[in-house]
């Protein structure tokens, strides 16, 4: 009995071991993520597979990229009602309950109006019908009219969603349904504690008593499933699986219980501290979080456990060892709530297994990774090898000394059994797993002596592969600086193949790294400058090779020169990495390149490794590239939590029991190839925000079309992906239909359009799975910017007919002016006509007269007639000065008109002894008249102070010129005898009457005054 108590003493013992060994690697969020708060309270996932993170300080939406912060504002009822939140729920028509500590419930739609989204129901002594207290603690769905509220002080709480009545439960232990609530709370300490649901059944436990109640929905009956407490006052969180119920309550340790009354209930033993959180992991497994020693993972069939805690300096630790809530979302993704912030363990993130072969201070170099038979692996490096025990968790430095030198190993080649071949930075010698000595292998004189060749300084062997070659068994090395070699192990006999330059066909480059045989038994050599053949039969004497080397001027040639990784498929198809170009095959004709078509990916290729799922394995700058030879198609992969994607070593190790190995930094990493899968899913991408000048437009982009201003042209978009595994890796493209054929690349979601044009616009977003592949575009955004009122239609109809109307306007009043001119000009001819027709028609009447009387011998007679005859010229050459003056547009000014008419008065007084007045206001001299204007003005103005020398009998003649915003005057006044302005006659015989003609002709009026006193006359033009 005593011997199989210590088996399985041992036996829990090892089993704890591989547990412990077994570290979860955890992602952490906090503020500096974008979390309200690093103290989490709750966590929930949605409809839509969001994560919503409750805090101490607001409520966060999580997509795996980015949080949407809800929280409390003052005064605005808009908004959660506390900011200490408990407990959320999404009920059947998408409304999210939320339970605060501080501030009651709220009621959430998302898909309403921006201002109406949010409704509070807080406890207010003053209104009987509110909720009877704020501090809740946590909810259940019950159906699709009741939510039930736990909460403090308070033994139970039901809310009816569609009428927002409140009722309550007495702390009846027979029956408990929302149905029969009643309408007050009694005044109770007990409350409930936690709920849950399963199959149709809620359970739920109480603040006192230790117990936990289950009820059937359909009776609301009510069953005690425990009456002997043995855990403390009171179970704060517990889960209901495979017919058990696993508890945490206020006394330290996990217990569990039948799910049945009268059940006896166990301890776990393992954990002494008080139990904070609940969560069932899988079948073998439950998580609990403690209130101070961090997280525990329980194996439910023998309750062995495992323990993670903060561990100073690792970022992949828990950020705190004091955990609030544990969660498994639909993913299987572990989310544990600590007091430092959000940690995440995605086991489709942790695809490799770690262990560490040195201290992270430890600086050197990888040289090269083995795997043995047996489980074990060598971890070649510039500060020795480390050797691993068969589980990878312990390692051994062994450091090599030969002839006082410090050697350095990098490649091992099995000989047989514990033998190996080891190549190192100076030379090859044979080692047996373990020892810490390595011995000098015999070389006879062919090249060197044994002596000779081991003094040797620099002998870099990067790698080694058996051979046979015309019969002599041995091995090819690949050195670095002395291009190949083969060693005979019969000849005891080393052949070197360097370049030399007398030597055409002779290896080109001397900087060789890989060796690899064909299925014919060719050896190629990939080097630093170009891939090399040797053809199997080509004798060990001869430096003949077969050179592939990159030829700028033919797209035939070798892609590249950098050769970083070499493999031969079943085709005899030469494959290999080029570095900074991708990957490469060669059919025996021709070369093919192959590179990714993502953005994650990096072209610094290195070592290959082929899984036997028709699959490449590449190493390189960026992480890992997974080449499908069927698809002819990569998928990225970031090693675990992508921290180490720069740090890789060179090449993979060889691949033992399926196991394959590679080093970066300090870390070895081992995983089986065959068994790996890629996660091609697309992540779904939505629209996170739309901003336009400053104004939200999220909520009627979701709605449907957005109609936008013609002003509102600068948009500015946020999209996002639900992506929780390797969220890192989502990159977006986008584009707007309507406007754009080709893709922009945006890595982190935002997008900026600017002074976009009028028309109709839909946002196509495309977005990569966690392979680098982009998935089928996906519209998120309709919206259509006006056409300025001055593109439209019925505006350029609406200016054309203006214009047109307008230039015939103008064309009539041109029109017309032509015709008013040539009316002038008409007018003038008739004048011309008359005045001339009649002047010398009395002159010549007259002169045939004077003749007659001068024959008749009577000079009084002729006298008189000849005076009327220059009378009468005078006068028309005075008429036909006025008329040229007028029509002349030099003297279109009243300046030219006043100083004309100051000649005329001038001449017409000079004799008279009448004195002349003439003044004019500032400003008139610059109007402007027609041709028109001046005429008639000028020809009034002549009558009227003719009128007033010869007939008046005035001593004074005064003349007056005005101007005011809107008519001009010319006043003539006398200090004459006056006359009756009623029989008036002008010397043309005309009179008044023909003045007034003249100024109505012109837009002006004409008004004479006389009396005893004097005469004054008054045009008035109106401008």
């Amino acid at each position: 009995m005593r011997m199989v108590r210590s088996i399985f003493f041992l036996t829990c013992l090892f089993a704890s071991r591989l547990l412990f060994s077994q570290s979860l690697h955890f992602e952490t969020f906090n503020t500096r993520n974008g979390l309200s708060s690093n103290e989490i309270t709750c966590v929930y996932e949605d409809h839509q597979h969001f994560l919503w993170v409750g805090t101490r300080d607001g409520l966060n939406r999580f997509d795996g990229r980015r949080f949407e912060t809800f929280r409390n504002l003052p005064n605005d009822t808009n908004s959660l009602s506390g900011n200490l939140i408990v407990d959320i729920v999404q009920d059947e028509q998408g409304i999210f309950w939320i339970a605060t500590k501080d501030g009651g419930l709220t009621r959430y739609d998302e898909n309403a109006e921006s201002s109406k989204q949010f409704r509070q129901f807080k406890s207010n002594p003053k209104k009987h019908n509110s909720i009877a207290t704020n501090r809740l603690n946590c909810l259940l769905n019950w159906d699709s009219t009741y939510l039930v509220i736990g909460a403090e002080s308070v033994p139970g709480i039901f809310l009816n969603k569609k009428t927002f009545e409140i009722t309550y439960w007495n702390f009846d232990l027979l029956h408990f349904n929302p149905y029969k609530g009643a309408p007050v709370a009694l005044g109770q300490m007990n409350w409930i504690h936690h709920l849950v649901e399963v199959e149709g059944q809620v359970y739920f436990s109480i603040l006192t008593g230790s117990k936990i109640y289950r009820v059937d929905k359909s009776t609301g009956r009510i069953e005690d499933l425990r009456t002997t407490p043995e855990i403390s006052s009171s179970i704060p969180d517990f889960f209901v699986s495979n017919n058990k119920i696993w508890m945490a309550g206020w006394n330290p340790g996990l217990y569990v219980q039948d799910n049945h009354p009268e059940a006896e209930q166990q301890k776990i033993g393992g954990i002494n501290d008080l139990l904070m959180c609940l969560t069932d992991y899988n079948q073998l497994y439950l998580l609990a979080g403690t209130r101070g020693s961090g997280l525990f993972r329980v194996n439910k069939n023998n309750g062995t456990i495992t323990q993670y805690k903060r561990r100073v300096g690792d970022p992949s630790s828990l950020p705190s060892n004091k955990v609030s809530c544990v969660f498994k979302d639909s993913r299987d993704i572990i989310w544990v709530g600590t007091a430092a912030g959000l940690a995440k363990y995605d086991a489709k993130t942790w695809l490799f297994s770690e262990s560490e072969f040195t201290d992270a201070q430890t600086d050197l170099t990888i040289l090269h990774t083995h795997r043995f038979k047996d489980g074990s692996v060598a971890v070649n490096t510039s500060q020795g090898m480390f050797l691993s025990d068969t589980y990878e968790y312990l390692y051994d430095q062994l450091n090599f000394r030969n002839r006082n030198r410090d050697i350095n190993p990098d490649y091992l080649c099995q000989m047989s059994g514990d033998t190996f071949l080891l190549g190192t930075e100076i030379g090859f010698y044979k080692w047996v797993k373990g020892s810490k000595q390595l011995r000098e292998l015999p070389i006879n004189e062919l090249t060197s002596t044994r002596e000779s060749f081991y003094a040797i300084s620099v002998y870099q062997v990067k790698d080694i592969l058996p051979d046979t070659v015309n019969g002599n068994p041995g091995y090819w090395m690949a050195v670095l600086g002395y291009g190949i070699s083969f060693y005979s192990t019969e000849e005891k006999k080393l052949y070197p193949f360097h370049n030399d330059k007398s030597n055409s066909k002779s290896i080109g480059s001397n900087l060789s790294h890989l060796l690899v045989k064909d299925k014919i038994g060719n050896l190629w050599i990939a080097t630093s400058y170009g891939l090399y053949l040797r053809k199997k039969d080509t004798p060990l004497t001869e430096n003949t090779f077969t050179r592939f080397i990159n030829e700028p001027e033919n797209p035939l040639s070798l892609p590249g020169n950098d050769i970083t990784g070499i493999w031969c498929d079943p085709s005899n198809h030469i494959w290999f990495s080029v570095s900074g170009r991708g990957l490469c095959e060669y059919d025996g004709v021709k070369f093919h390149l192959y590179a990714p078509d993502n953005t994650v990916s990096s072209l610094r290729f290195m070592g290959l490794h082929a899984d036997h799922r028709q699959r490449l394995w590449i190493i390189t700058k960026n992480g890992l590239e997974v080449f499908d030879l069927t698809q002819k198609k990569f998928f990225h992969l970031d090693v675990n939590d992508g921290s180490v994607n720069t740090l890789l070593g060179g090449q993979f190790s060889n691949e033992t029991d399926g196991k394959v190995s590679f080093a970066a930094g300090n870390t070895l990493f081992t995983f089986t190839p065959d068994v790996m899968k890629f996660d091609s899913d697309y992540p779904n991408v939505y629209l996170a925000s739309m901003n336009v000048l400053g104004k939200d437009y999220l909520h009627a982009a979701l709605q449907g079309t957005v109609n936008l201003s013609p002003r509102e042209k600068y948009i500015n978009f946020s999209v996002s992906a639900l992506q929780y595994t390797a969220p890192q890796t989502v990159r977006f493209q986008y584009r707007l239909k309507g406007m754009e054929e080709g893709w922009n690349n945006s890595a982190d979601g935002e997008i900026k359009y600017t002074n976009l044009p009028s028309g109709n616009f839909k946002l196509l977003v495309r977005v990569t799975n966690p392979s680098g592949h982009y998935g089928g575009e996906k519209e998120l955004a309709v919206f259509h910017i006006a056409t300025p009122f001055y593109y439209t239609w019925w505006f350029i109809l609406s200016v054309i007919a203006l214009i047109s109307a307008i230039t015939f306007a103008g064309y009539r009043y041109r029109l017309q002016q032509l015709m008013k001119l040539q009316a002038i000009r008409n007018k003038i001819a008739r004048d011309l006509h008359d005045d001339i027709g009649s002047t010398l028609g009395s002159i010549s009447f007259l002169s045939e007269a004077a003749k007659l009387q001068i024959e008749q011998q009577n000079s009084r007679g002729a006298e008189k007639l000849l005076l009327k005859i220059g009378e009468n010229s005078r006068e028309m050459v005075e008429n036909m000065s006025d008329i040229v003056w007028s029509v002349n547009p030099k003297n279109d000014t009243v300046r030219f008109l006043i100083d004309r008419m100051n000649v005329f008065a001038g001449d017409l007084v000079a004799s008279s002894g009448i004195q002349l007045h003439f003044h004019s206001d500032k400003g008139v001299e610059h109007l402007k008249l027609s041709m028109e204007q001046r005429k008639n003005f000028f020809l009034i103005f002549k009558e009227t102070v003719y009128n007033s020398v010869k007939y008046s009998d005035c001593t004074t003649l005064t003349i007056e010129m005005k101007k005011n915003t809107r008519s001009f005057m010319m006043m003539i006044r006398d200090n004459g005898k006056g006359f009756d302005v009623n029989n008036y006659v002008s010397k043309n015989g005309n009179g008044i009457v023909n003045m007034k003609v003249r100024a109505e002709e012109v837009n002006a009026q004409f008004d004479i005054q006389s009396s005893s006193k004097g005469t004054v006359s008054t045009l008035t033009a109106f401008l």
